[in-house]
This record gives C-alpha cells, structure tokens and sequence, in this order.
C-alpha cells in the first residue's frame, strides 16, 4: 500500500483498494490478450505504417525524378535546338553584312541615292538609315526629328566636359538633398553652363537649376529658366535619352500653379499633351504614360480650384487628349536611337572599325534589331557617321525561322516555338500564350538574344495526369498490399482471441461437466447407502414410515439418474453437434399439440419450484416439419433457463403465433435478464455468462443454447433473444411452414427419414 493510501480514512481507503484489485485483476484476465495486441502493434501495424509511408515516399520521389527527367530532356533539346538555330543565323546574318558593305564601297562612301535606288532588294532589310554625323541625316528622305538640331559649340560631348559635369553635379546635388542649401546648389548647377561646350550636357544643367528653383519657390526664375531650356534646346535629351521638352513643359505648368495662374497652367498642361501626341511614334510607352498620368494628376488638382470658371471645358479637352492614344514606333525613333549610339561612340573616341554591330530593344512591346556599321571620318581613324540597316524580324520569323522550326520539331507531346524573352510566344507553331510558362527555355546567341526556343509541351495536363495515373496505381497497389496485411493480422488476432477463448471455455466446461456429474452421482451414492441401511434392519424397512422412506429415496436416485442421462445426452449431442452425425426425424407436427406434450411433461418440475406456466396457441397454425425430440429438448432447455434464471417473479408464457411464412414459439420469463453486451454471445459454445456464473442457480454447461439453436437451424429455422436486465428475457424459435403444394408428398417422403444437421462454423 503506497503511503499516500495509508494516510486516508479507513471508509475510503476500503473502496480505493478494491478497485486496485479489480483493475489487477481485470488486467492479469486479459493477459492473453493485451500481449496479442502488443505483438499486432510491435510486429505488424508499426512496420506496415512504416512500410506504407517509405513507399509512398518513394512512389511520390519516382513521380518527381519523372518530372525532372522530362524537364530535363526538353531542356537539353532547347539547347541543341538553339545551337542549329544560331548556325542557321550566322549564314543570314551575311545577307544583311553583304547588303551594307555593297552600301559602304563606293569611293566617296554611301550615299542617298544608293540606298534609294537599292532600298527593298533585301527582303530582310525593312529600311536603311545614313546619318553623316550627329544631327546630319542623310537618309532616309525627309525624315525629321520635330525641328532641325542646333550644332553644338565645341561638337560632340568631350570626355572632359563629361568628367566635369558629373563632378560639379554630385556636389550640387549634396548641397540640394542632403545640405538642402537650394540657392548654393542652383549656383553650383549654373557654373556648368559655362564649364562645359556640349550643348546636351549644358540643357541637363539647365534642368537642374530650374529644379532647384522650384523646390525654392522662386516660381519667376524657375518659369524662365524652363522656358529658355524649351527655347534653347528642343531636342536635348538626358542621360537616359529621355526628351528635356517634356520635362521643361511640365514644369512650366508647375511654376505657373505656384503663380496662382491656374489658366496659364492648364494652358502648358494641354501643351504638352499636345506635343507628348504628336512626338509619340519617336518616345516609348513608358515615357509616354509617364507624362500623360502626370498630367491627368496635375490637371484635377487645378481644376478643383474654386475660381476656375471653365472647367467642364477643361476636362473634356483633356478626356480628349488621353483618348487620342500613343502612335506606333516610326523611323524617328531609330534615328533617335542612332544618333545616341552615335553620341556615345564619339563621347569614347572609339577608333573606327568595319565590323557591324547591333543594337536592339523593345519597342511597343516587341523587339527590334538595327544593325551599323561606322563611318570613319577623313583621316579614316574616329567614329564620324553610322550607316544603318532595320532587320525585318516578322519577315525573318514568317518565312525563315518557320521552316527551322518545322526541320526540328521533336514530335511526341512536345513542340518547338520561338518566343520573346517576355515570354510570349509568336505563334510560329501555334502553341497558345499561356503554354510558354511550362516551357523549357534557351536564349538564342547575341545578336538574336530578344527571342528564346520554347520546348512547349503540346498536353502538360495530359502528362501530368499519366504520370498521377501511375502515381495513383501505385499507391492503390500499396494500400491493397498494407490492407492485405491489416487484414490477414486482425484475423489472426481475431483467431488468436477465439482460440483463447475456446481453450478456456473447453477447460472450464469439463471442469463444469465433471462438478454436473459429481453431484448426481454423490446423491445416488448417498441414498443408495441409506437404503442398504434400512435392508440391514427389516423391521424398520417394513413398517409404514420405512417403505415410504425407501420410496422417497428411489425417487431422488430416479431423479438423479434422470438428470444424469439429461447431461451425458446433452455432451453426446453437443459431439453428434461437432462431428455433424446427428439425425432428426420430421415429420408434420401440430404445434399446438406438440407444445400441450412438453408443457405437460414440465409442468411438475416448475410447480416443483413455485412457477406457473402459460401456454397460449394461436387459431388456425399450419403443421410443421418437425422431430418431436429435438423440438422438446430445445423447449425443455428454454424452460429450464427460465426456471434456474429467475427470482421473486415466478411465471413463464409459452405463446406459439403465426410470423412470415414460419411459426414462432416464444418462451418468455420475468427473471434477471441478460447483459446487452452478452445478447450476442449466449449462444456460442461454453458461453456461460457473468450473471450465470454470479448465480445462485450455478453455472451449468453452456451448451443448451448453442444445441438449441443447432436443433432450430438444422429444422430450416432459428432462435433469437430479446431481454431487458431485470425484467426477464424471450427466447422466440422459429419453424418453417412448409408449402401446400408438397406438403402430402412431404409427409410421405420424410416419413421415417432421417436428415443430417448441417454443420455450423464455429
């Protein structure tokens, strides 16, 4: 006893300790069995939930390394793809290279009219381009850049001038961003205008003090400086080739506001629209949006003024200005571009080469290639001018590329395309868009870098769904397998549990079968010996008093006797029952008579006890097959439970009734009843149960139910209980009714037969 139980009162430490028992006791009775399932855990659900995760792992790695491989294959043949592709190139790039050097040998250098008369004879050529030196275009005819470009004092852009500006820059802008000393910076950006000779350079700086100036909120000086830049330089462009105009105008509009000029400003407002639409085939899209969001921004901030009188007809000069849209990409634009690569070039001093070069972006969301070559100057050393081609790429795509592809489509579930390195495809094999991203991807070499081979998959759910199938066989494949195991282990321990049972059940019943044949037999010893007592004294044996005592005890060793054959037929049918070599003869029986038979011939063992017995027969009960026996041995079972399994209540109701088809016989008592839980063992073999063995009335054998129930079956019926504990039980036999039709023959035909018991599993 733990110190803790010793502690407490004897009232509760009594119960505490009997309920420790009976746990110790509950758990050495299932011994057997807690050591089966320990065995089930350890040596079979374990390794078989080890088993089904490490190859549900592996099937999901297979179904992945099968992904991989596939990505894999399409990669390595994108590669070989854009190898022979990049050959292919090489030999049309010399189309083109043989087109410019024709351009470049005349002894006074290309001309216009060359390249008039010339123009169109390469298909791969949408259009040459000539520019002498920066702001000198010869070609093509009449191609503007909006106004003629002022020559600059001091030509191009000096690497000097560069230095110079970038240094007195980085020191204004600290003045500005990080001093924030406005005035010290605008001085510092003007000392540029007078420091450095390029003209682009000079309209930057500019810039920079009209911006100082406004975070200054000195709106006169910003608005002239701004408005001298648009005079001054209308084609200057910053670092980043973006137009000057664009920016001066809107800051025009800006200073205006800080006026209190609203009219003036939406007036430069709708200026630069104006312009930003009429320039918008030389500047990207991106610049272009970016000026017309800041000019909507701008407009309903000065619109909302209250002083403003026409502002409905503002806003639908403005709703018309962003309806207008952005023109296509024209020539201006390259030459713009040109001219930039041309600025560079010069800004570097780079030694003149014939070698061609390339130069390509996106425009409007699609790539372009221009090709150059440079044009040296007199001495034939420097850079001076550009002569330059525009590479037709729909026409490269369309008619060239096309037939590429076709030579190298792999075939199968995968096809080959060509796409932009944004990822759209250009329909040169019609694979949809959106199948670009679940492609496998090589970028073509330079100068063709823009596009990309796609291997396409032609059916990605498709393979993707074959390879599920074979994941998902597989896995089904496992789990049957896991099942089987599961299976075959709950029946062994299911088996295992049974035959323990047996076991135990077979060993208490010949314990019970030697106890039931002790007693009868230790009673007719008894009075066998008080008999041979009385013989020994005649004159006692002869007188009234001892015949009737010798007649009581012949009566008890008959009864004895009779009890005794009772269980050693009962163990002789349960073997006939195992062996299934016993025999019924049926005949056709009246219920009602047949039931009249046994009640009577039980009726004075129940009186004996204090019962009273009901017999109730419905009218009009058809025959049935039936040994007289058998059916009196499975009533008289019944009836003698009924007797040994009741208390203060003392009556019993036989009712024989009409049930579908079947005549069904209820033995019904007002005993103890029987355990929900042990309703459906009580007809197993040996069952005896916990309120049998709790009894007073014993135990008995546990074979009257399961040789009743044999008897029931083996007659083409059955039996069931139904009970309630404390309120009794009813026992109901069912016997078929046999047809009308062969009910005369089959009185004839079984008459004297004799049937075997089917056998029953155990």
């Amino acid at each position: 006893m733990s110190p803790a139980s010793r502690s407490l009162p004897p009232a509760e430490r009594l119960p505490r300790d009997r309920e420790a028992r009976g746990i110790l006791a509950a758990l050495r009775s299932r011994r057997s069995e807690i050591g089966i399932g320990l065995i089930l855990l350890g040596f079979i659900v374990l390794p078989s939930g080890i088993l089904g995760l490490l190859s549900w792992r592996a099937v999901q790695r297979e179904r992945s390394y099968s992904e991989v491989r596939l990505r894999e294959s399409h990669r390595r043949y994108a590669r070989l793809a854009a190898h022979e592709i990049d050959v292919e190139l090489e030999g049309i790039e010399s189309r083109w290279q043989a087109a410019l050097d024709s351009a470049a040998t005349p002894p006074s250098g290309p001309t216009a009219t060359w390249l008039a008369r010339h123009d169109g004879r390469e298909p791969l050529i949408a259009g040459y381009y000539l520019i002498h030196e920066p702001g000198v275009i010869a070609y093509p005819p009449n191609a503007t850049r909006g106004e003629a470009r002022p020559a600059e004092a001091g030509g191009e852009v000096k690497r000097g001038d560069r230095e110079v500006f970038e240094r007195v820059v980085a020191r204004g802008e600290d003045l500005e961003y990080h001093d924030h000393d406005l005035k010290r910076a605008t001085e510092t950006y003007r000392t540029l205008l007078v420091q450095v000779h390029s003209e682009q350079l000079r309209a930057i700086a500019q810039s920079y003090v009209g911006r100082a100036q406004l975070k200054d909120a000195e709106w006169t000086e910003a608005l002239s400086t701004y408005r001298d830049l648009l005079l001054r330089y209308p084609e200057a462009r910053d670092l980043h080739r973006m137009y000057l105009r664009f920016l001066a105008q809107y800051q025009i509009a800006v200073a205006l506001e800080g006026m209190g000029r609203e009219h003036d400003a939406l007036e430069a407002l709708a200026g630069l629209g104006r312009d930003l639409v009429r320039r918008s085939d030389a500047i990207q899209s991106l610049q272009y949006s970016y000026y017309m969001d800041l000019i909507e921004t701008m407009a309903e901030r000065v619109l909302s003024a209250p002083a403003l009188a026409d502002a409905a007809r503002w806003r639908d000069q403005f709703r018309t200005l962003k309806e207008q849209g952005k023109k296509r990409i024209s020539q201006r634009y390259f030459i713009q571009l040109l001219e930039a690569e041309l600025d560079e070039i010069a800004l570097h001093h780079r030694h003149w080469s014939p070698r061609l070069r390339y130069l390509s972006e996106h425009a409007e969301g699609e790539p372009f290639l221009l090709v150059y070559r440079p044009l040296p100057d007199a001495a034939g050393v420097y850079v001076k001018g550009v002569l330059a081609a525009q590479i037709d790429l729909g026409r490269l795509k369309g008619e060239l590329l096309r037939g590429i592809i076709a030579n190298l489509q792999p075939g199968g579930a995968a096809g080959l395309a060509i796409v932009s390195d944004q990822g759209e495809s250009d329909g040169t094999n019609g694979n949809p868009r959106a199948r670009v991203g679940e492609a496998a991807l090589q970028t073509l070499a330079e100068p063709f870098d823009f596009w990309q081979v796609a291997v396409i998959p032609h059916d990605v759910p498709g393979t993707l769904k074959r390879l599920d199938l074979t994941t998902t066989l597989w896995l089904w494949l496992v789990s049957l397998l896991l099942l089987a195991i599961l299976s075959g282990a709950v029946l062994f321990v299911r088996r295992a549990r049974r035959e323990a049972y047996l076991a135990r059940a077979q060993t208490t019943f010949v314990s019970n079968v030697s106890h039931e044949l002790r007693t009868p037999l230790a009673s007719i010893r008894m009075f066998a010996e008080l008999l041979e007592m009385q013989l020994e004294h005649p004159e006692r044996a002869a007188s009234e008093g001892g015949r009737r005592q010798a007649a009581d005890h012949l009566e008890i060793i008959r009864r004895e006797c009779d009890r005794l054959g009772r269980l050693i037929e009962n163990v002789l049918d349960f073997s006939r029952l195992e062996h299934r070599t016993r025999r019924y003869r049926l005949e056709p029986r009246n219920p009602g008579e047949l039931l009249e038979r046994i009640v009577a011939s039980f009726r004075p063992h129940a009186e004996a006890h204090g019962f009273r017995l009901a017999l109730l027969v419905d009218e009009g009960l058809p025959a049935v097959l039936a040994d007289e026996d058998a059916i009196a041995q499975v009533m008289l079972n019944l009836l003698g439970n009924a007797v040994q399994y009741s208390d203060a209540v003392r009556e019993i109701q036989i009712h024989a009734r009409r049930e579908a088809g079947t005549v069904a016989i209820d033995v019904a008592d007002r005993g103890i009843g029987i355990e929900p839980g042990e309703l459906p063992r009580v007809f197993d073999k040996f069952y005896t149960g916990r309120r049998r063995m709790d009894s007073a009335q014993g135990s008995g054998l546990g074979l009257g139910l399961t040789l009743a129930r044999a008897i029931a079956r083996a007659h083409g019926g059955d039996i069931r209980v139904a009970s309630v504990p404390g309120e009794g039980s009813t026992f109901t036999v069912t016997l078929p009714v046999p047809r009308l039709e062969t009910r005369a023959s089959g009185r004839r035909a079984v008459a004297g037969a004799r049937i075997p018991v089917v056998g029953r599993g155990r």
